[in-house]
Order: C-alpha cells, then structure tokens, then sequence
C-alpha cells in the first residue's frame, strides 16, 4: 500500500495558482527530495499534506485513508515545515516532554532520547529562544520524530546547519528508514546532500510537477552532463535554482 497519493491536487491564494494540477505518490521506506526553487510550491503541498490548509481541488489518501479519515492517518505523520514550534522560554528537553504528552507512541524517555539522537544533548537546558538557527532546526528534527512517525515531512531541515551537523542528520535519516521503513519527504536547497541520501526525485516547477524519478535513473541523467542544479535547469528550462 501506497503511503501517499496525491492526485491533481490545485491550490490557489488571493488568485495566484501555487499548485496547479499535482499528482504523486510515496512508496513506504523511501526518501523522496523534493526539489524546486522558493515559491516552486513544496511548502504549500507539505502544509496541504499535514492538514494545514485545505486544497481548493483534488483528492489526498494516506496510508490508504480519505476524506475523514484523514484526520487520524495523519497522527502516523511527523513534521518540520518552516519554523519548528516551542516555547521560547523552555528548554528543548521541556517542549519535547510536553510535546510527547500529546503525541501518540511517545514518552519522556523517547523525548530523550530523541534530543541525544539530533545532538543537542549539551544543549538540552538551555532556552529555546536561545538557541541557533542549526540548533532550532535540530530540535524541530527531534520534534517531527516523537511517536515514531511512519512518514517524515521534512521543510529545509539542513537549513543553518553546519557541515558536521549535516553529517549527522543525513546519516540519522539513513537509520531511521533502514531500520524502521519510514518514508520521507524532504525539501532541500542543499542538493549535494540530496544526492547522498534521495532513492527518488520529485522536481516542482511554478506550482507543477515536472519530472519525477529514482536516483539511479537521474544519476543516469545527470552523468556528463553537469551537476543537479545543471539538471534543474535544463528541467526548467533555464531558471537558475535558488
């Protein structure tokens, strides 16, 4: 069973189109990047999935669910998307605690252990308003993994972090769909990290989805010809990816 499908999903603001007509699906224990530029629309599709918002057209199944269903399929999901949620003035050990008291599958001891996992366990009392973009980014990672989500939602998680922080977040996420299935879908701008830890790409263009495959087909695609963000253009017919 699919965990996602997502068919001609349309969703429109203040009568700008940021997604037109979308159309995927996410197979279980595969890491799916999803690629495209600022304002490409991969927040809006991330925040349609997690129930955010609503789309204006077409339909969401997860894990097999639909219409009302949805509501409780989605506690099978984990998120980071733009600024990971807390209050300031506690600690990240705190917020996770409190988060957990609300999350099915969770406890303080998997709160935790969460916070050691992401490497914040220096840092664990120390205030959230405190804390660095890398560090906030870590705790959101730690946040979005309480309960043992079934699939990862993951907006720029890499954002503000570090080269060795990167390391260890992209070889947390190998582990953790290695060693549990978890499906993810990642946005990044950080397309060389992508590259070490994708099985598929989604490419999203102004609002659409314009190619869609498995690493091995687009390393194929890729070999001589240039590096991803080379690919991104050539997709898009010359846009620079930023």
């Amino acid at each position: 069973m699919s965990v996602l499908r997502a068919c001609n999903i349309t969703r429109r603001f203040k009568g700008l189109t940021a997604l037109d007509d979308v159309s995927m699906e996410l197979e279980p224990g595969r890491i799916y990047g999803f690629v495209g530029n600022n304002g490409a629309g991969k927040t809006t599709f991330m925040r349609i999935l997690c129930g955010l918002i609503q789309p204006d057209e077409g339909t969401l199944e997860l894990f097999g669910c639909i219409g009302k269903d949805l509501q409780e399929a989605r506690e099978k999901v984990g998120a980071l998307i733009e600024q990971p949620i807390g209050y300031p003035e506690m600690s990240a050990r705190q917020n996770l605690r409190a988060l957990s008291l609300l999350c099915r599958n969770a406890s303080f001891r998997q709160a935790d252990e969460l916070i050691e996992m992401v490497g914040l366990g220096r840092a664990a009392k120390k205030a959230l308003k405190d804390y660095s973009t890398g560090m906030r980014q870590r705790y959101g990672l730690a946040a979005a993994m309480l309960g043992m989500p079934e699939l990862l939602v993951l907006d720029e998680p890499l954002s503000g972090i570090d080269v060795e922080g990167m390391d260890e977040i992209t070889d947390l996420l190998k582990k953790v769909v290695a060693g549990r299935g978890v499906t993810v879908l990642l946005s990044s701008h950080q397309l060389a990290r992508l590259e070490q830890i994708a099985t598929d790409y989604i490419f999203i263009d102004d609002g659409k989805v314009i190619r869609k495959a498995d690493a091995d087909t687009i390393k194929k695609e890729t070999a001589d010809r240039g590096s991803m963000e080379d690919y991104f253009r050539r997709l898009t017919g010359g846009a620079r990816f930023d």
